[in-house]
């Protein structure tokens, strides 16, 4: 067509300034090299000047250097000569032997120092009551430096008598307060799963609980709990709690399951270990609840409830026949018989009940687990005044133990007292020698000495000229060096240069011309000057080069049948084309491209309905089989479902285009004689949504001629309305039942709800989803690949208590789903109840990564580890 051809025409025109622009980047690129070039050569230059110089330089400084040692040679005679008359005046031997005598009396004031130190430390036992009086008047005789060899020796063995004893002492006390800690600590811990719910049960009744609950779920396939009694009973009124608790005793303890499992129970229990778990037993709830029993009026089994009809069957066994009297004419008159405060009639048997059973070991309700942490908290305090004095009394100890305890030999005190006796002779003897000396100085050796520092002071002087000249010679010899380091990478770098260097006679006129109008030949700030100018000739070029792209671009979204590319840098096949199309037959070609243009966009608008129809019929019937899933599920008390609706914004009002059932296709009434059929049920929809759905496509259809900030506007629509979720609005409902069935919606409560209370749809629908993806719902019948039916959760139920991760993990087993859950260690105990396996990971120096099973037990030990 004809616009074709114009199109063509402008993509040429810019070919050709695309070419141009190129050019003058190139030209700018040739006399950037000539310019490096010219600037090497003259580095080059330089630096051999350079060179030249500096080695004249170092021969004068040499010769400098020659005349200044023969100067210091002629001091250094004049010196030795002076030295030699000192010498033979004994003026030095006196020096000599006055150093010496000094060095003498500083080692002397170091052993006095010593003795003071010893002495301070030895008064610091005259504040300790242990001390005897014997032992007093020694350690004086000490500081006074009067004290014998035997009186030393005395001294000695009394420290090391004493110290013994207090070691002694402090064994003892610190195995006492080992004692005591490890009491305030179980108390301690005991008290800490008290506080936070949970009943500190004994241990290997614990470990017997674990164990059966494990083979329990191994053998019947799916999970089974497992309960002690006391957890399943409360107590009508407290008054009588005592006495249920004390007569129950170990029974309270007994391991209970529900009845359809309780033969199986006793079978593993048969095989579980008779030395470990001797003091467990399993209840036999499936004979119990056959059972009839009836109990008594007034019998202590009134007092008690249970939601399990198998465990209150079994508290009627029990407690049925036992009658609550308050007094012991009540209890006389019955068989067996019980106070509020345990005094127990049986077999005309008077007797108190063990009243652990009913303190320290009571199980039922939480009563009894306030009453255990009042306990505890008395017996931790009374431990603590306990450990508190006895920690001080370490200390002291230890205080006493670092004292002055005479470490060294008897002979080594002596010795030290010996040279303190020595010090007054040596300062004598000292002063003596200082006046000899100053008495010979001032009659001959002074004035040698004045000629001696004279010398000096010109050695020093002469020494420092020459250390000069010689750092000179090196900086010298320095500097040749790195000039020919310099020229060596130069003379490189300017063989690279002219070997890549295309001498072309067009630029280097251009270049030459360039020169003849620059005063200046600095090489250097030229080539710099020519580099800033090239950036925006190779801006103009990029944008010639986009402004080329550019029009490819709209010529190809204007003709996408042409596959050309739009990045390439020569124009030929746009070139072809040109000369191809430029011919006579323009208006038929016109009239052919509109007609397929028309075509098209019908078959799109019919695709795009169906298409956007169909994926939202697809969407209901999802939601529809997730509904079958969640309604056979059981989140604690709540049940959910998910809602699918019109979306409520402005883009709902194009739901019902796609949904009229104007489109609804009935394949019966199709025949084979009629041409365009499906047009027969589809002009009525045309009819009724033509303008919306012209008004639709022209949303996502870029303008002709689009800048490119429109063509992404319209490639964001497309991608928009493209999806069938534009259309829809997606929420779950909370199932309340009652007398009315409620429905909420959760995404109005979800923000008045707790943390805890939101993750619970979360996980109902996450689950969900895990399954229809299994395709855990089909039938039996229906042939399904194997799959592990793995979930991984990372830090999942976060803001959940211990009972809503319980229903978790139940919902998890009821779908037959397996569960990797990882969690921080502040959370593991909500987990471990539930859990078959646990394993901690940790990283402490961040180099590698430990990995460790533990059993539930074991949580309070790993807890003081990490």
């Amino acid at each position: 067509t004809l616009e074709e051809i114009r199109c063509l025409g402008e993509i040429r025109e810019h070919y050709v300034q695309f070419v141009e622009e190129g050019k003058k980047v190139e030209s700018c690129d040739y006399q950037i090299l000539r310019l490096e070039i010219l600037q090497l050569q003259s580095s080059i230059q330089r630096l051999q000047d350079q060179i030249q110089t500096r080695q004249e330089t170092i021969s004068e400084q040499r010769a400098e250097e020659a005349r200044s040692r023969e100067n210091q040679e002629k001091l250094q005679e004049n010196y030795d000569e002076i030295i030699r008359q000192i010498a033979g005046s004994g003026y030095q031997n006196l020096e000599r032997e006055q150093k010496s005598l000094e060095e003498t009396i500083k080692r002397l004031e170091v052993s006095h120092a010593k003795w003071r130190k010893v002495t301070e430390g030895l008064n610091q036992w005259k504040e300790q009551e242990m001390v005897p009086n014997q032992m007093l008047w020694d350690i004086e005789k000490f500081a006074e430096g009067t004290i014998t060899e035997d009186e030393l020796v005395r001294l000695k063995k009394s420290l090391e008598n004493i110290l013994e004893e207090v070691e002694e002492e402090r064994q003892e006390t610190n195995t006492r307060l080992r004692m005591v800690k490890k009491e305030e600590k179980n108390l301690r811990e005991e008290l800490k799963e008290l506080k936070r719910g949970k009943k500190a049960y004994p241990k290997e009744l614990e470990e017997a609980k674990y164990e059966l609950r494990n083979r329990l779920q191994e053998k019947a396939g799916k999970y089974v709990p497992v309960h002690f009694l006391a957890d399943l009973l409360d107590i009508r009124e407290e008054y009588w709690h005592n006495a249920v608790e004390g007569y129950l005793g170990k029974n309270k303890l007994v391991l209970v399951v529900e009845p359809e499992f309780a033969k199986m129970a006793m079978e593993i229990f048969q095989e579980m270990d008779k030395k470990k778990y001797f003091r467990t037993s399993v209840l036999d709830t499936e004979q119990v609840l056959k059972k009839e029993t009836k109990i008594k009026k007034g019998s202590l089994a009134e007092e008690v409830v249970s939601k399990e009809p198998y465990v209150m069957a079994y508290i009627r066994y029990i407690l049925g026949h036992v009658i609550k009297c308050e007094g012991v004419e009540e209890l006389r008159k019955c068989r067996t018989g019980i106070t509020a405060d345990c005094v127990l009639y049986q077999s005309y048997r008077l007797q108190h009940i063990n009243s652990e059973n009913y303190t320290r070991k009571a199980y039922i309700g939480e009563t009894s687990m306030r009453q255990r942490i009042l306990q505890l908290e008395r017996k931790c305090e009374e431990y603590q005044n306990i450990r508190l004095p006895l920690t001080e009394t370490i200390e002291n100890l230890q205080k006493v133990k670092m004292m002055e305890k005479l470490s060294l030999s008897v002979d080594d005190y002596l010795l030290l007292r010996a040279d303190i006796e020595e010090i007054p002779s040596k300062v004598q003897e000292s002063k003596q020698l200082k006046e000899q000396i100053q008495q010979l100085r001032e009659e001959s050796v002074s004035a040698l000495e004045v000629q001696k520092e004279e010398i000096r002071g010109k050695q020093k002087n002469l020494s420092e000229q020459l250390k000069k000249i010689q750092e000179q010679i090196w900086k010298s010899e320095k500097d040749v060096e790195q000039f020919r380091s310099e020229l060596l990478k130069m003379n490189e770098t300017l063989t690279e240069k002219e070997h890549i260097f295309t001498e072309n006679m067009e630029y280097e006129q251009e270049f030459q011309e360039f020169l003849s109008g620059k005063r200046s030949t600095n090489y250097d700030y030229l080539r710099k000057n020519r580099v800033n100018e090239r950036y925006p000739l190779e801006e103009k070029k990029e944008k010639a080069y986009r402004e080329l792209v550019d029009v490819r671009s709209s010529y190809l979204r204007a003709y996408p049948n042409r596959s050309f590319s739009t990045s390439i840098e020569n124009n030929q096949p746009y070139e072809q084309l040109l000369d191809r199309l430029q011919c006579e037959h323009l208006e038929t070609y016109k009239e052919v491209a509109k007609e397929q243009a028309r075509s098209a966009m019908e078959h799109f608008k019919d695709d795009f309905i169906f298409k956007i129809r169909s994926a939202i019929r697809e969407a209901y019937q999802r939601k529809d089989e997730l509904n079958r899933i969640i309604s056979k599920l059981n989140f604690g008390k709540d049940k959910y479902q998910f809602v699918i609706t019109k979306n409520k914004g402005t883009d709902g009002k194009y739901y019902k285009m796609f949904m009229d059932d104007s489109l609804q296709v009935n394949p019966s009434q199709l025949t084979n004689r009629i041409k365009n059929q499906l047009n027969m049920f589809t002009m009525e929809h045309e009819d009724q949504y033509g303008d919306m759905m012209n008004e639709l496509i022209q949303i996502f259809i870029p303008p002709e001629n689009a800048t490119r900030e429109e063509l992404e506007e319209a490639k964001r629509n497309m991608e928009k309305y493209a999806d069938y979720r534009t259309y829809l609005s997606f929420d779950m409902q909370q199932i309340v039942h009652g007398e009315q069935d409620m429905k909420i919606g959760l995404s109005k409560m979800i923000k008045k709800n707790s943390g805890g209370e939101g993750q619970n749809p979360l996980y109902v629908a996450l689950l969900a989803s895990f399954a229809q993806v299994y395709h855990i719902n089909q039938t039996q019948k229906i042939q399904r690949n194997p799959a592990i039916r793995l979930v991984v959760l990372d830090e999942a139920f976060s803001k959940m208590d211990a009972e809503k991760v319980a229903s978790c993990i139940s919902l998890i087993r009821g779908l037959g789903i397996q569960a990797i859950i990882s969690a921080t260690n502040d959370k593991i105990q909500n987990y471990l109840e539930n859990v078959d396996k646990t394993f901690v990971f940790a990283n402490p120096n961040k180099k590698h990564i430990s990995i460790q099973e533990f059993e539930r037990q074991e949580f309070g030990q790993l807890q003081e580890e990490t």
